[in-house]
C-alpha cells in the first residue's frame, strides 16, 4: 500500500483544529522524569484516565526507547487566551480541546 502523502502534511494536523503544528527530528525530544512526577501529582485529574497520560502511556524509558526509533515527530499545540494566571476554567477547557482533537487526528491517521 502506497503511503498517503497527504498525511505527512502540517495542513493534515492543522485540519484537526490545532492552533500550532511543528515538525522535529525525534532525537530532539527526551522524556523528562520530572514531567512524569507532575503527572503522577494529579493536578489535571487525567492520571490514569486518559491514554494519552500516564500510567497508560508507558513506561518513560519504553516510551523513550520507542521515540528513537522514529525519524520525525508531529507537534501539535492547542492554544487559548486566559484570563489570568490562574484561569483553571479556560486551562482544562483547553485541554479538552486539545485531547478531544488529538484523539481525532490520531483515529484519521490509524484509519488510514
Amino acid at each position: 500500500m502506497e503511503k498517503d502523502h497527504a498525511l505527512d502534511s502540517d495542513e493534515f494536523a492543522a485540519s484537526f483544529g490545532f492552533e500550532c503544528v511543528g515538525r522535529t527530528d525525534a532525537q530532539n525530544l527526551k522524556p523528562i522524569p520530572e514531567v512524569r512526577d507532575m503527572c503522577a501529582a494529579d493536578l489535571c485529574r487525567s492520571f490514569g484516565k486518559n491514554w494519552m497520560c500516564p500510567p497508560a502511556n508507558g513506561d518513560i524509558d519504553f516510551f523513550a526507547a520507542q521515540m528513537a526509533q522514529k525519524d520525525s515527530v508531529v507537534i501539535v499545540q492547542s492554544v487559548a487566551e486566559l484570563e489570568d494566571d490562574f484561569d483553571f476554567e479556560t486551562i482544562m477547557e483547553t485541554a479538552q480541546t486539545h485531547d478531544k482533537r488529538f484523539v481525532e487526528y490520531a483515529q484519521a491517521i490509524k484509519e488510514a
